[in-house]
């Protein structure tokens, strides 16, 4: 015989949910959007607006990384590429010598590879690490 559930015990069965989705999410390797972050995100259309997803994971395993967005366990999943985030102009002295065309730093066979690949760790844009993946990949070709 189904026992009936009080308005109480049925808020607190609600809350146990979302905190176990939000644990399931988080270790299948799920990050929680945040506006204050440098954080891309991924938007997707519904009843003709433009959605952000709740939750992003990034797949950076392919010669194209991406960006993967869902709102939760069991919802569908949007994928675009990944990209860097926009930066303000740098302030470079020309003068000094300093060329910021020289791509060969980013060459899968260069010298500085493990010292790009600090500065991106530190630079702390998986996006931007996704960009020098995706120029790798192209670079081997």
């Amino acid at each position: 015989m189904p026992v009936a559930r009080s308005v109480e015990n049925l808020k607190r069965s609600i809350c146990s949910d979302k905190h176990i989705n939000i644990a399931i999410m988080k270790e299948l390797g799920w990050k929680l959007y945040s506006d204050d972050t440098n954080m891309p995100d991924v938007s997707y259309l519904k009843n003709g607006g433009l959605k952000r997803t709740r939750w992003v994971c990034y797949n950076l395993s392919g010669p194209n990384p991406l960006i993967e967005g869902t709102n939760g366990p069991g919802e569908d999943i949007y994928a675009c590429d990944l990209h860097a985030a926009p930066q303000p102009c740098p302030n470079f002295d020309k003068a000094k010598g300093f060329q910021d065309d020289r791509l060969q730093i980013f060459y899968p066979t260069s010298k500085s590879r493990m010292l790009v690949n600090r500065a991106l760790g530190e630079l702390d844009d998986v996006g931007l690490r996704g960009e020098v993946i995706r120029f790798r990949h192209w670079a081997n070709e």
